[in-house]
């Protein structure tokens, strides 16, 4: 039997994982795609769902899509 569950809070990310990537970018790369990720993200959590159907494939997706839920309580 399926529970029925709420969507409580979701959050898009551009740039993930920075602290992995730092190793691996240049110094001038990593900052860069630091701040744009930081625009990317701001305009994207404004509206999820303006953002997916509209310009989500003009930016190359998101790296990370976290949901959290809520399991609904029976009546």
């Amino acid at each position: 039997m399926g529970r029925e569950m709420k969507l409580v809070y979701q959050r898009l990310r551009w740039f993930g994982q920075p602290y992995m990537k730092r190793g691996y970018m240049s110094g001038a790369m990593f900052w860069s795609a630091t701040v744009t990720g930081a625009v990317i993200n701001f305009f994207a959590n404004l509206s999820p769902i303006l953002c997916s159907r509209l310009w989500y494939f003009w930016v190359g997706g998101f790296e990370e899509y976290e949901m959290h839920f809520q399991v609904a309580k029976f009546k």
